[in-house]
Order: C-alpha cells, then structure tokens, then sequence
C-alpha cells in the first residue's frame, strides 16, 4: 500500500507560478556576490533568500532555503562549486547557473547539467540571458502541471458527453478511438533495436535531448523528448513529478514533504525522487 508522511502538504502549490522565483547567490568573493544581487535588483520575478562564500556554506543555505536557482562559483576555498553539487542529493538540487573566471570547468559544468555558464567577468544582460533560460525551465515544469488538469477536465468531459449521448442519440458513435497507450517502448540504438515492455519501467529520468527508462535490469538511454514520451504513457499508470522525472505509481513507496513545498517519494528500492511544487498536490491526490 502506498504510504503517505503525515507532514503536512499544502494544497496552494498549483499556484506556484504566482511566486518568486528563490536564488541563492555562491561566491568566496564578496563583490562577485553583490554584483549579481545589484543586477537582480530589478527583476520583480527573482527573490534572492541566501548567500554563501564558500562550498559549505552553500551546503547549508541550499538545504535550509530550499531555491529555485542557484547562482554558483566553481572554484572556491574548501569545496568547489562541482563538488556542491555532488554533495547534494538529487532532490535537494536546484537548477544552477555557474559563474567562474575559469573556463576549463564548462564541460564537466554542463554534464551536471547546468542552465548555463558564466564566464567572469560579465554583464547585467549576460546575468539576465541566463535567468531568461531559468525563467524558461520553471514554466515548462509549471505548463506540464496545467496540461496534466486539462487533460483531465477534457476526458471528464468528454465521458459526460457519452454518456449524455447514450441516452439521446441512437446512432453509433463515428469518432476515430483513442491511440492506446504504449505497451513496449522502442529503442533505436547503433544498429540495434531494443524492445523494453512498459510493465518493467520504474521510472523515467531527462538527460538533456535524451531520456533514461530505468528496468530492473538497468538505465537504458533513449533519443526521445519527455513531454512526447508522457503523452505516450498510460496516465492511469505514470505521473510526472518533476521536469526531469517520470514515475510508475506502483513504485511509490512514500511521499515525504520538504521545505519550500516541494517533496521527494521513495521507490520500492529505496530510491528517492524529487517532486516539484507544482506537482506535490495532484500527486498527492493519486496517492489517496
């Protein structure tokens, strides 16, 4: 049976979109931090709830406040801006910005998938491009929780309809039947094709254009956009989560609430996901 924390979970996340969006500001010295907060000042859609100078310290504000973003230097004293991230768990991490005067961390930067780099010195507009890629990133999240309602409301009533219809008109329906859900996902890979059956997918994780379907017997990458591949899933039986995960209801385990109204479940295996915000209520309501 699947289990839900007696941690309270408010309901008001679908209206996440109407709040700031949180940042976090990581840099050992003091006028880098203040120049990224001077160029922020007059975005009314950024909130800057934290600061830190080094790698622990952003440890510490990074789980306590919870952000949107975080804007993050790469070399500093004690941890690097790399190795903060690799200390945090994957529900715990923010989307991230680098900023760095060291332009030989861009590869392994980006393979944390990261929105962007900064190289220093740079501009406002070079700091508000890269909140444009942010800004971009939170309303995809928030337009797949609005089109998982619509979705919804469109086949309650459309059954509605049928069954007016059923009672009103004689005739046999003329409508084309709706496209099955996916039974077996297909994969395409260097001269070989791959059938996974859908009933051995846990979960579904982004990996830039890429996604990986994770079975029992392992990650399996795929060349496949998210968004096209939930459509193709059977919503009875997978929910996204989160921008970057896809979940098989049956692996839930445990929903857990966090700080800052997001919250993470446990898989069958122990493994924990995040779930945004924006999606901790509807979840919450699959659950039961």
């Amino acid at each position: 049976m699947n289990e839900i924390s007696k941690d309270p979970v408010d309901d008001t996340t679908a209206d996440a979109q109407n709040e700031p969006i949180r940042c976090v500001i990581v840099d050992d010295e003091p006028m880098g931090r203040e120049s990224v907060r001077f160029a922020l000042a007059n975005d009314a859609e950024v909130e800057i709830v934290g600061e830190a100078s080094d790698g622990d310290e952003a440890l510490e504000v990074i789980r306590r406040e919870v952000p949107d973003v975080v804007v993050l230097d790469i070399h500093m004293p004690g941890r690097t801006g790399l190795e903060v991230l690799g200390a945090l768990e994957p529900d715990e991490r923010p989307l991230v910005i680098f900023a760095t005067a060291y332009d030989q961390y861009a590869v392994e930067a980006f393979e944390s998938n990261a929105v962007d780099y900064l190289l220093k010195p740079f501009d406002d507009d070079r700091l508000a491009r890269a909140f444009t890629k942010v800004k971009g990133h939170l309303r995809r999240e928030q337009a797949f929780e609005a089109n998982e309602r619509l979705t919804k409301l469109l086949a309650e009533l459309a059954a509605n309809e049928s069954v007016a219809a059923l009672g009103a008109d004689t005739h046999p329906a003329t409508d084309a039947a709706p496209e099955s859900p996916l039974e077996t996902i297909t994969i395409h890979r260097e001269g070989q094709v791959q059938i996974v059956p859908v009933d051995d997918v846990r979960f579904i994780q982004a990996a830039d254009q890429y996604v990986e379907i994770f079975t029992d017997a392992g990650p399996q990458l795929m060349r496949e956009a998210m968004s096209r591949l939930e459509q193709q899933l059977d919503r009875a039986r997978f929910m996204r989560i989160h921008r970057s995960y896809i979940v098989a209801m049956d692996q839930v385990r445990l929903m857990e609430s966090r700080p800052g109204g997001t919250a993470r479940v446990r898989l069958v295996d122990g493994r924990w996901l995040p779930v945004a915000r924006t999606r901790v209520a509807s979840l919450r309501r699959r659950l039961g």
